[in-house]
C-alpha cells in the first residue's frame, strides 16, 4: 500500500522491520513515485534512530513518472524497540511554492508479542436487571503468541462486582486476532479470527 499526496507516492506507507535480532541487518526499500505532471525535486529526511541508515540512490529532480530509491537499514547488537519516521520533502527547483510533506512511520520491533485492545468498553446506562454484552477484540501485533488472562472486572470504585466471571485464558499467536463478548458481570467467548488458528 502506498502513501499518496498531490505530486508522489510513498511506497510503503509504513516501514515496518520486524522481527530484528541482534547483529542482523534488516533493509526495507523506499521508493517515492513523482505522479505529478512536472519534475519534483525530493528529499527524504532520515529518522533520527542512530541504529536506522538510510541511503539514496538518485536523490535529484525526478521527473514525472520516475521514482527515487532509497534503502532504509536497520543493524543493532542490541535490540529495543523504536518508533520514528521518515519525512518525504517535496518541492520544485525554482521554488515555485508548490510543496508538500508526507510522514512515513517507522516501527522497528524485536521478537515479542504486542497485545492491542480498545482502553475500555462503555456499557451506557441500563435498567436494573437488564442484560447487556459488548465486543472486545484483541490484536496481537507482535510476532510471538501471548497468553491473556480475564480473571475480575472491577467497578468505578475500585471494589469488585457481585458477581465475578471466571477466569479465562487464551494464547492469541503472533499477527493474529481473538474476539470476545463482554456481558455484564462475566466474559464468554463466542468467536475467534485470526490469520493463524489460535488454541484454548
Amino acid at each position: 500500500m502506498a502513501a499518496r499526496g498531490r505530486f508522489v507516492a510513498v511506497t510503503p506507507a509504513r516501514a515496518v522491520l520486524l522481527p530484528v535480532e541482534p547483529g542482523v541487518k534488516h533493509v526495507v526499500t523506499v521508493v517515492v513515485r513523482n505522479v505529478s505532471m512536472k519534475g519534483r525535486r525530493i528529499r527524504i529526511v532520515p529518522p533520527r534512530s542512530p541504529a536506522l541508515l538510510l541511503t539514496i540512490r538518485n536523490e535529484t529532480e525526478i521527473a514525472p513518472g520516475l521514482e527515487l530509491v532509497a534503502e532504509l537499514t536497520y543493524l543493532s547488537d542490541s535490540v529495543a524497540p523504536i518508533d520514528d519516521q521518515l519525512l518525504i520533502q517535496v518541492g520544485r527547483a525554482e521554488g515555485n511554492g508548490e510543496t508538500e510533506l508526507i510522514t512515513i512511520p517507522v516501527i522497528v520491533r524485536p521478537p515479542c508479542a504486542e497485545i492491542q485492545c480498545a482502553p475500555d468498553v462503555d456499557f451506557g446506562e441500563m435498567a436494573h436487571g437488564a442484560r447487556a454484552t459488548r465486543p472486545l477484540l484483541l490484536r496481537n501485533a507482535g510476532t510471538l503468541a501471548a497468553v491473556v488472562t480475564f480473571d475480575e472486572v472491577l467497578g468505578k470504585d475500585g471494589s469488585k462486582p457481585k458477581e465475578v466471571s471466571h477466569q479465562i485464558r487464551h494464547s492469541i499467536h503472533g499477527l493474529s486476532e481473538f474476539s470476545l463478548e463482554l456481558i455484564l458481570g462475566s466474559l464468554s467467548n463466542v468467536s475467534r479470527s485470526s490469520s493463524t488458528q489460535p488454541s484454548l
